[in-house]
Parts: structure tokens; C-alpha cells; sequence
């Protein structure tokens, strides 16, 4: 988060050194009516030294820019062959599972969740072909580095003829070149495609739907993504095919079951990744004996210049980050204030003992460097974007400031 910071500065609005560190001088608060509703507003520019608003792009230096992002695991903008219309499109039709767990972002990424990906029908994909029906999923964006927790095909089973309800058997197989699944483990999972001998097929699931019910399904998948990951497969091609349960007692005007593939309710490739490793505990336990207790609720003072928590308002769009689909902008803080005697006895924020001793020494000695006002907790953020030819709902650690303190 320190190096993030270090970034976020070079990219600020012209008008200060952006120090974390200030040995005296007084501060004004951004204005920040809007920050609560992630709507900033044409007046939160500050007028303060390196704080308040990340500028555009072309504000900042081109290799801090391209290492923000690098730092922050973000893949940056879907493949430069999308126009601006079809990443617009793309705005607009962000299925609506995905926007809900967004707005349940707490209770879903709490769970050890790291990242939801969700991945579209390829076109001309999706086609029935008698009591089956082929889908095909672009996958090259996901990264070979993520633990890949589960995957599932979710589709819309449209209603089927007005006549009595009919259950059928609905089962879900993996569709692979089988010369792809030479050398790994899994061929033997798989059994030759007895439609076209090139290819093999697994059985992934399997469930009893009636034809008459219009509801979202949704059909386990993992092995395949897995295995697509494992042999650094761009696609995943699944098959769902559906007998009756009960041949003779199905209708002649059943229409079986079938799938919509509507911009509505399109079908999709849903990822679930998990975190690589646990998360970092809060900082805890660092040694502040002797300090003064810290209160997060705290508000800026503008007339202190002791190291405090100050508002940092990131704005995606003036950074041409319009992929980025929700939030469209947050408060991620900075801290910022002097760490020097005498202003750190006093002070009310966090101070370890390491930090008192730097400070008197720092004022006997110029060559020792006063403590630096730093983050001592932080908290993860949670962003959703366009991620390839689909979307991502992804946790990112240490993105909020929570209470500073001098180090």
C-alpha cells in the first residue's frame, strides 16, 4: 500500500510535493460533500498540497501509471480490438447476479473468495442441434495464477408447452480435442465423443428439470475450467443434452427443454477464484505501548499538522479507467502530518516506541530522519469491471486507509 501511495502521488493534481511528512505549516481540508456517494463533484479538487484528487493520465508520469496498475493486479482496459461503443455496450449489460453480489460485496468476498468472473456464449454458439444444445466460452483472461475454487454454466431454462409437466434428465459434458489431452492425468475421466471421434467428453453434471418451469440453472463445471487452465486452453466447449425421464408419458407437443440466449438473459461462464494465501492480519500487533489510543472516528483537523488521516478521492474517470464499472470512485486516504518533537508527544495518533526514540533523535541529530507518517491499518476494496470479452468482480487488499500513525 506504501509503494501504491508513492504511485498515487505522482499521478496528483499539480500543486505540491505530495510529502507524507510535513515538519510544520497548516493544512485545509478537501471539500468531500460527495465522497459518500462515490459521486464526486466538480469542487473536491483540493487546494492542499498532494492531496485530494488522482488526475488523468496524461497528468502523470506514463511508467507510474503502467506500475499502478501492475501493482494493483488490475489488467487494465478489455483488448484493444473493442471499440468505445462495445466496452459502453458491455456497461450496460452487466448481468444482474453479478451487480447483486457487488452490492453484497461484504457478505460475498468474506467467504475467501477472491475474484467472480463472468464469461459470455460466444456468438454463433449456444445452437441446438436436436435434445442438445452447444456452448463455447473464451477464457484467455483468466490468469494461470488464479486457484480456481469452482465454476459453473449458468443459463435461463425457458417454459416449455402448456401440457403437463415432463421431467427430463439434463446433463452437462466437457467437449475437448483429445489430442489436446494427451500427457495429463484427466484423460482418463474421459471417454471418446461417440459423434465425432476427434474429440472426448466428460460427464460434469447432471439434474432433473420439468419443462414447464422458467428459472436461472445452473450446472457444475469446475473440472472443465480446470483442466482448460492446466493445459493453457483460450476455450472451454460444453455440451448440455436432455432425454425424458419418462419417454412414454411425454407429450407430442413437449418442446423439451430449452435455453434462452436473449441479451437479457444470456447464458454464462460464472469463475470463482480463491485467494492464493491467506490475508495479511491487520497490523495489530505492532509494539505501540506507550501510545496514545487511537479513534478511527477521528475527523481532520485543519488546524493540526501531527500526523492524521486525510481524504485521497480516486476518481476512475479522470484516470480513463471507464472500465472499471462500479465504483466509480472512492476514498482511499493518505496520511500525512509531522512526526517530530514536539509535535509527536501530543499527537493522537499511533506511535510505536521505535518512532518516540527516531523523533528525539531526529531533533539532536539532522542526519536521522524524522519517523514517517504511514497506514497502520487498511482495508480491502472490492472493484467491478469488464475482464476481457465478460466481467470481474475481484477483492483487492489494502486499498483503504483506516488509521495512520508515525513509524
Amino acid at each position: 500500500m506504501i509503494i501504491l501511495l508513492n504511485i498515487l502521488q505522482l499521478l496528483c493534481v499539480p500543486g505540491g510535493s505530495g510529502s507524507h511528512n510535513h515538519r510544520g505549516g497548516s493544512h485545509h481540508r478537501a471539500a468531500a460533500d460527495s465522497h459518500h456517494n462515490n459521486t464526486p463533484s466538480a469542487t473536491q479538487s483540493p487546494s492542499l498540497p498532494g492531496a485530494g484528487r488522482l488526475a488523468g493520465a496524461d497528468a502523470g508520469d506514463g511508467s507510474a501509471y503502467n506500475e499502478l496498475l501492475s501493482k494493483m493486479g488490475l489488467p487494465g482496459p478489455p483488448r484493444g480490438d473493442q471499440s468505445a461503443g462495445e466496452r459502453e455496450r458491455g456497461r450496460s449489460q452487466v448481468p444482474s447476479f453479478l451487480l447483486e453480489m457487488f452490492r453484497q460485496q461484504e457478505r460475498t468476498m468474506s467467504t475467501g473468495l477472491s475474484s467472480v468472473s463472468s464469461f459470455p456464449a460466444l456468438p454463433l454458439h449456444g445452437r441446438e442441434e436436436g435434445q442438445k444444445v452447444q456452448f463455447r466460452f473464451d477464457i484467455e483472461e483468466l490468469l494461470n495464477s488464479e486457484d480456481i475454487a469452482r465454476a459453473q454454466l449458468r443459463a435461463f431454462k425457458v417454459k416449455g408447452s402448456r401440457t403437463k409437466e415432463s421431467p427430463y434428465r439434463v446433463s452437462v459434458f466437457h467437449v475437448v480435442g483429445d489430442g489436446e489431452l494427451a500427457g495429463s492425468g484427466e484423460r482418463r475421466h474421459y471417454l471418446q465423443n461417440p459423434f465425432n471421434s476427434s474429440t472426448a467428453i466428460r460427464l460434469l453434471d447432471s439434474q432433473i428439470l420439468e419443462s414447464r418451469q422458467a428459472h436461472w440453472v445452473t450446472f457444475d463445471v469446475t473440472k472443465a475450467v480446470q483442466l482448460s487452465q492446466e493445459l493453457h486452453l483460450a476455450t472451454v466447449s460444453l455440451e448440455v443434452s436432455y432425454t425424458p425421464v419418462n419417454p412414454i408419458e411425454v407429450a407430442a407437443s413437449s418442446r423439451g427443454i430449452r435455453f434462452t440466449r436473449s441479451r437479457g438473459r444470456p447464458p454464462s461462464l460464472v469463475v470463482y477464484t480463491e485467494k492464493p494465501y491467506p490475508s495479511p492480519e491487520d497490523d495489530d500487533d505492532r509494539d505501540t505501548r506507550n501510545s496514545v489510543p487511537f479513534d478511527d472516528s477521528t475527523t481532520y483537523d485543519v488546524a493540526a499538522t501531527y500526523c492524521q488521516k486525510r481524504e485521497l478521492w480516486i476518481d476512475f474517470s479522470s484516470l480513463g479507467w471507464n472500465w472499471i464499472i462500479a465504483p466509480r470512485g472512492f476514498d482511499a486516504f493518505m496520511c500525512t502530518g509531522d512526526c517530530g518533537l514536539p509535535t509527536v508527544v501530543s499527537m493522537k495518533s499511533k506511535i510505536t516506541n521505535h518512532a518516540y526514540l527516531q523523533a528525539v533523535m531526529g531533533s539532536k541529530h539532522s542526519s536521522i530522519p524524522e519517523p514517517c507518517c504511514s497506514p497502520t491499518k487498511l482495508k480491502n476494496m472490492t472493484l467491478l469491471y469488464l475482464y476481457g470479452s465478460g466481467y470481474k468482480l475481484k477483492s483487492y487488499e489494502q486499498m483503504v486507509v483506516e488509521s495512520c500513525g508515525c513509524e
